[in-house]
């Protein structure tokens, strides 16, 4: 496992497609900015502990797949 600090503002970068942000940082919290083709999975492990393969792949408006909960849902139909 590598461990790395960043800053608010700094990136990290896997392979030539995907790169993690830190968005900010706040109250003992981070929030990351993960930017990756739309076809990478990007899930919290913690959903894939509770649901252990269950989760219903979505697609948000940012082009990031995310599982259900894992962030905003796609715009329904108008």
């Amino acid at each position: 496992m590598l461990i790395l600090t960043r800053k608010k503002g700094e990136t990290i970068r896997i392979s030539d497609h995907i790169s993690i942000s830190v968005a900010d940082v706040r109250a003992g919290r981070v929030r990351l900015a993960i930017d990756a083709p739309r076809g990478v999975r990007v899930l919290r492990q913690e959903l894939i502990d509770a649901d252990s393969g269950a989760l219903r792949p979505t697609v948000s408006g940012s082009g990031v797949t995310s599982a259900a909960g894992c962030g905003p849902e796609p715009p329904g139909p108008s």
